[in-house]
């Protein structure tokens, strides 16, 4: 199951549910434009 809409740590608590296969929300990132993603992207390798 995928925990979506995450933007508060006890929401994030509910990731130790054994259902909770992944989750994400601003609580983990906020979102960022494409050219950003290939940037970082690229600044890793």
């Amino acid at each position: 199951m995928v925990l979506e809409g995450v933007e508060t740590e006890h929401q994030a608590l509910t990731a130790l549910y054994p259902d909770v296969d992944f989750v994400q929300g601003f609580f983990f990132a906020r979102p960022i434009s494409t050219p950003r993603v290939a940037t970082d992207l690229k600044s890793r390798l």
